[in-house]
């Protein structure tokens, strides 16, 4: 029995799934998928047994282009 949630981290939504899935983050800039990942950690402590398991970008993609 698997129940889905989402969630949003920045400008990347976020699908959680309970389980062992660990993060995987899809369509995020490099330089964003250090505080996706950060963010992930919130979660874990907000959703328990729950892990962020695919990650976009859902508005404003060209942003991430600057270094």
């Amino acid at each position: 029995m698997r129940q889905r949630g989402s969630c949003i981290i920045g400008r990347a939504e976020c699908l959680m799934s309970p389980g062992r899935f660990g993060v995987i983050c899809t369509g995020v800039p490099p330089l964003a998928v250090d505080k996706v990942l950060a963010a992930a950690d919130e979660l874990r402590a907000h959703f328990t047994g729950y892990f962020v398991f695919a990650c976009r970008i859902t508005k404003s993609q060209q942003l991430g282009n600057r270094q």
